[in-house]
């Protein structure tokens, strides 16, 4: 397996490469490699939460989706094509996994969605399965959907290449925007930005962990509900604040530029 992180939305220019020698990393390595070297190469948010206003770390890209990808491209490539390689590419904006062959013969991604596990190497699926790297067969994608309805995190996306089949891993919301190679920062960041006293409060409140809403602010400063929320897009348009899971159940988070994480 080969990974690679590139400068920009495209492989034009490397900024970092995993390739101990020229064969690239063997498949059992990778399982521990590749996710250390995504987090090197990727971005945090934090948000504060409970009363004793502990950090909560948000990686770019959700650990439990990137490992399953792994595992399965692992699991499934077909190893008969001969100078074809598993591949990670690490973008600005985007995560790509390939591994040569498409899905297994009979089998498509809505199998996988459904549960359904059809081993292109069903010898690598054992040994993976005994050394309980592959848990339990089957629920990959329930687990990469659990976590993404917990933390926020938005599907993948598989596409079969004939040749290849390539997983899309897309970032957290709270981090969607691409990173300035030179500042190291978010580009929709923006600096020094005035918050009336109303902002301020609500960045109070989710700093220490309140999932707070509209009405409240409405109720805490006597204004209308929809003063309050025009005050709240205003923060989101600043890229203050983000606003991750559904309507009913999901939070304002703050979003935290990269050089200020501890």
């Amino acid at each position: 397996m080969q990974a690679a992180r590139f400068a920009g939305a495209t492989k034009a220019e490397f900024l970092d490469r995993l390739e101990p020698d020229e064969r690239g990393v063997s498949i059992m390595a990778a399982l521990d490699a590749v996710p250390r070297f995504v987090r090197r190469n990727t971005r945090t948010a934090s948000r504060i939460t409970g009363e004793t206003l502990r950090r909560q770390d948000v990686p770019e890209y959700s650990a439990v989706a990137l490992r399953e990808v792994l595992v399965n491209a692992l699991a499934h490539a077909d190893y008969s094509r001969h100078g074809m390689t598993l591949k990670v590419a690490v973008f600005n904006n985007r995560i790509e996994v390939e591994n040569p062959g498409g899905w297994p013969l009979g089998l498509s991604e809505k199998d996988f969605r459904n549960g359904v596990s059809r081993a292109r190497n069903p010898v690598i699926a054992e040994v993976l399965h005994k050394l309980t790297i592959m848990e339990n067969w089957g629920l990959g994608f329930e687990r990469i959907e659990t976590d993404a309805q917990q933390l926020g995190y938005v599907l993948p996306v598989w596409e079969d290449k004939e040749t290849v089949l390539r997983v899309r891993l897309m970032p957290h919301p709270a981090l969607s925007h691409p990173i300035d190679e030179k500042t190291g920062v978010s580009t929709n960041v923006t600096a020094n930005v005035t918050a009336n006293e109303r902002q301020e409060w609500f960045l109070q409140q989710i700093a220490r962990g309140i999932n707070v809403r509209p009405a409240m602010m409405s109720e805490q400063f006597g204004v209308t509900e929809r003063t309050a929320k025009r005050d709240i897009a205003a923060l989101q348009d600043a890229e203050l604040i983000v606003f991750v899971g559904s309507t009913k159940t999901g939070r304002y988070m703050l979003l935290t530029p990269q050089q200020e994480q501890p």
